[in-house]
């Protein structure tokens, strides 16, 4: 739903001259999303690692992070989870979804890294 506000907002915006301060966020989340789904060829990611950028991206974590360093997020984003909280993929692989516990656990470490990334 995130992507297709953004791709609609985008849209739109093509033909407005100014832009609310909320659009405007809407469409710049969007366009960091676009960027951390983007995959080169033949190097699928994993879906645990898909899973966590993706509910990175959405959940705002990036929003302090020009659009143009999100793809150095993503990838420092995770490495510090298969450094620091390798758990965290694991059960999201093994049980094929976001229980609150690994909800829990993914924001404790999404707030770390976002400590440790701003400096």
């Amino acid at each position: 739903l995130t992507l297709a506000q953004y791709r609609e907002m985008a849209a739109f915006a093509q033909f407005a001259s100014d832009l609310d301060a909320s659009t405007q966020a809407l469409l710049a989340q969007g366009a960091r999303l676009v960027e951390v789904l983007k995959q080169p060829q033949y190097q699928p990611m994993s879906v645990e690692k898909q899973v966590m950028v993706i509910y990175g991206a959405t959940k705002g974590w990036l929003d302090d992070y020009p659009v143009s360093r999100a793809l150095e997020w993503q990838d420092d984003f995770l490495s510090f989870m298969s450094d620091r909280h390798p758990t965290v993929g694991e059960r999201i692989l093994s049980t094929g979804k976001l229980g609150d516990d690994v909800v829990t656990d993914l924001n404790a470490a999404l707030a770390e890294h976002k400590e440790r990334f701003a400096n």
